[in-house]
């Protein structure tokens, strides 16, 4: 068995531990900090099944792999079958991951989910298709069934490098490649830092630009990812796009990595702090509404992206609502309506009167109900 950062080398008893220990406490952490309860009904168990079916495939299914090509007398015929069987297990093993993380509510959570399944599982299940593709090129033409077993493998190596883990796996394969050149392994290492710390920032910056959040009176604002963020994070994911923005700034090395560092976290930083200063309650209100008198007190909101039919802001009012609902209206010249049909609003927002017809206005922009019994006033404003 070779090491997954020496292949040449037997793998050691820390490494092995390493390969179920990195799934095992990403797993538990999850659901230490994220609670079981709010798994979908055999969550738990999906994930646990995908964390094992991966730690089978690192150990077991790839350094057999590798055991029957540096054995010249063994058949490669055989390696077909591993191969088609490592690709089965990776994708039962991505399905159930990827089903367990869906459900988990919108969290910075679901965020690191996907990068550990999509960028560090793919990326290493990339590295070992490299790392046999290179073993098996000196035997093309020498073994029967190696030009079929390495079509096989570039098969198999589209399927992780379309989820993410492109630039991780060409890391790891330069790193072996140049494993006795430390100055070639010292650069790879600089530029992976780099990008990786710019990927982050850089998403840091855009979820600050672009994130929902709920505003409530008792508990202030609080930012969250919403389902509609896999709209944006799953295509920049797949197509290893969360590398893109800090590439540019590689170019700056050339005057020193010190002043390549300071441009790009000036630059997302920056961004970031316009996300802060643009995407509150406060610049929603103001847009939206403007200044309002004192008879009316602002509740709670919450917004839903993206925009369009679906997306918008809702605001829940109390106080002298029926006179602020009927200012809006006759603002906006909007038209008094008996049997108003109610309109999707948020979980943490809706009340039980909300689920049948009520008297209140609407138009294609704006949604406007009141229910005087509870002194709630939901002003809904698509965008």
């Amino acid at each position: 068995m070779k090491s997954l950062f020496k292949p040449e080398q037997p793998m050691g008893k820390c490494e092995r531990s390493g390969i179920f220990l990195a799934p095992a406490l990403w797993l538990f952490g999850l659901l230490f900090l994220n609670g079981t309860g709010r798994l979908p009904e055999g969550g738990f168990v999906g994930l646990l099944t995908a964390e094992v079916l991966f730690c089978t495939a690192f150990l077991w299914l790839f350094p057999a792999m590798r055991r029957r090509i540096l054995n010249p007398a063994a058949s490669l015929h055989t390696l077909f079958l591993q191969i088609i069987a490592a690709i089965a297990v990776m994708l039962f093993a991505a399905f159930r991951q990827f089903d367990a993380i869906l459900h988990l509510p919108g969290s910075p959570l679901r965020f690191s989910g996907l990068c550990f399944s999509f960028v560090i599982l793919n990326g290493l299940t990339a590295w070992n298709c490299l790392d046999l593709i290179y073993r098996l090129e000196p035997y093309h033409y020498s073994r029967k069934g190696a030009p079929v077993a390495i079509a096989l493998l570039h098969l198999f190596l589209w399927l992780p490098l379309l989820f993410g883990g492109a630039v991780l796996a060409r890391w790891l394969f330069n790193r072996q490649l140049n494993a006795g050149k430390p100055e070639n392994l010292q650069e790879l290492r600089r530029r992976y830092s780099f990008i990786l710390a710019g990927a982050i920032l850089f998403w840091s910056a855009v979820w600050l630009n672009h994130a929902d959040f709920l505003y409530a009176v008792e508990t202030g604002t609080r930012y969250q990812f919403s389902g509609n963020w896999l709209l944006i994070l799953l295509p920049a994911v797949a197509l290893n796009l969360w590398i893109v923005a800090p590439m540019p700034f590689l170019l700056l090395r050339r005057f020193g990595w010190p002043v390549a560092w300071g441009v790009m976290c000036i630059a997302f930083t920056a961004y970031g702090y316009r996300g802060l200063s643009h995407n509150n309650p406060d610049t929603h209100f103001s847009a939206d509404f403007g200044k309002t008198d004192s008879s009316v007190r602002l509740q709670a909101m919450s917004t839903i992206r993206p925009g369009g039919r679906f997306g918008g802001t809702i605001y829940v009012f109390s106080g002298d609502i029926l006179r602020f609902a009927e200012s809006q209206a006759k603002l906006r010249r909007m038209k008094f309506n008996e049997q108003l049909s109610p309109i999707a609003i948020p979980p943490q927002l809706e009340p039980a009167e909300l689920q049948e017809p009520r008297p209140g206005w609407g138009d294609p922009h704006y949604f406007i109900y009141p229910i005087p019994e509870k002194n709630r006033l939901y002003i809904r404003v698509f965008r």
